[in-house]
């Protein structure tokens, strides 16, 4: 129906546009811009085994302390040295993955956290399906996008954590 598509459109016009303030994955942008990102469309992405495998390594070598989920408890704040750029990727990790603030990240935000940062990416801008498109083959090709741009995200954030 019309009324879906265009609800589809809005939906991903906002998402294309909504970016996080946060250097991981996208530019920031100024205090006032609000993720707007629909939260039916991130529950709606599905990650095929590979993004599973990558997002679960990723959660397994942050989760220091193996107690299932990831906290200050897993950055080395203690080592003075360490302790003022362990503070800084644990607060930028709160920021884009701890989605009830509630000071620990679950594997459900993280999961649900790479789906919202992979939408701020640029790729997505033009993913406006045109009506002509089926829409279960614009999914398709949506999810695909989706998951190549989480495996992206999973690499540039080992690589910012390393430095």
């Amino acid at each position: 129906s019309s009324d879906g598509f265009d609800h589809v459109v809005l939906t991903l016009m906002s998402a294309g546009f909504a970016r996080s303030r946060s250097s991981i994955g996208s530019a920031p942008l100024p205090e006032s811009s609000e993720p707007t990102v629909d939260l039916k469309l991130i529950r709606g992405i599905f990650f095929d085994t590979e993004t599973l495998d990558q997002i679960n390594h990723l959660f397994k070598l942050l989760d220091i302390n193996s107690d299932g989920m990831l906290s200050l408890d897993d950055f080395p704040i203690h080592d003075n040295a360490l302790a003022p750029k362990a503070l800084e990727k644990w607060k930028e990790l709160r920021e884009n993955f701890d989605a009830n603030c509630d000071g620990v990240i679950t594997i459900a935000e993280f999961y649900n956290g790479f789906k919202q940062l992979s939408l701020n990416r640029p790729a997505f801008i033009d993913m406006l399906p045109p009506e002509s498109t089926k829409l279960k083959d614009w999914f398709d090709e949506f999810e695909v996008r989706t998951n190549q741009a989480v495996r992206e995200l999973c690499a540039e954030i080992k690589q910012w954590l390393a430095q």
